[in-house]
């Protein structure tokens, strides 16, 4: 069976993509995923305001906290733990009253993560909009970025934001860095943070 110049084509140019979609292809929705699971750590670390974590050539760096009456708080310690509380496996990160900021080293187009939320308020910000909540509960948009929050039962919640997110400066520090993504809690543990790049 005889095939057209133009299917043969067309066949070729799918076979051409399909070899570069081995490194993303972000005009079809997706790109190179990165993620972090905190395994790599010890138990009982504990971390302050300025210092930096680098996993997977991501630089994670502790950051104040806003609390819900609006005071910026720099007092608070991160810690690392095998308490799995949220919802994860091996080791996961327990936030006391501190931010993280998350330095993907270029643009992002999502960001995925598990946490548990055990009390207090809690902070995200990205592409320079802080929200600050009782909860992460029903937040839906962060600025022109969509943001899911699945309910797994009991404490625990599965997180989602997307959209393009460039590396930006932190409103509550900016002098600290620039991030794609910032996270904070007073009694907030999380888990398995992946990004999909561009």
């Amino acid at each position: 069976m005889k095939r057209s110049r133009w299917a043969v084509g067309v066949l070729g140019a799918v076979a051409l993509a399909s070899v570069f979609c081995l490194t993303g292809c972000p005009w079809l929705g997706y790109g190179i995923k990165t993620c972090i699971d905190f395994n790599g750590l010890t138990a009982g670390t504990t971390y302050n305001v300025g210092d930096t974590i680098t996993l997977n050539e991501v630089d994670i760096v502790v950051l104040p906290f806003q609390w819900s009456n609006l005071t910026t708080f720099t007092g608070g310690t991160l810690m690392v733990t095998n308490a799995q509380a949220a919802g994860g496996s091996g080791m996961d990160l327990n936030l006391n009253n501190v931010c993280l900021g998350f330095d993907f080293k270029g643009k992002i187009r999502k960001v995925t993560l598990k946490f548990g939320e055990y009390g207090g308020n809690t902070n995200v910000e990205a592409e320079g909009t802080l929200e600050n909540r009782e909860d992460l509960d029903g937040l839906t948009a962060l600025g022109s970025l969509t943001v899911t929050v699945n309910n797994l039962g009991g404490d625990l919640r599965d997180f989602t934001i997307e959209g393009k997110m460039e590396p930006t400066a932190f409103s509550l520090d900016p002098g600290a860095g620039t991030f794609n993504f910032i996270i904070g809690g007073q009694e907030l543990v999380i888990d398995d943070v992946c990004s999909a790049w561009f």
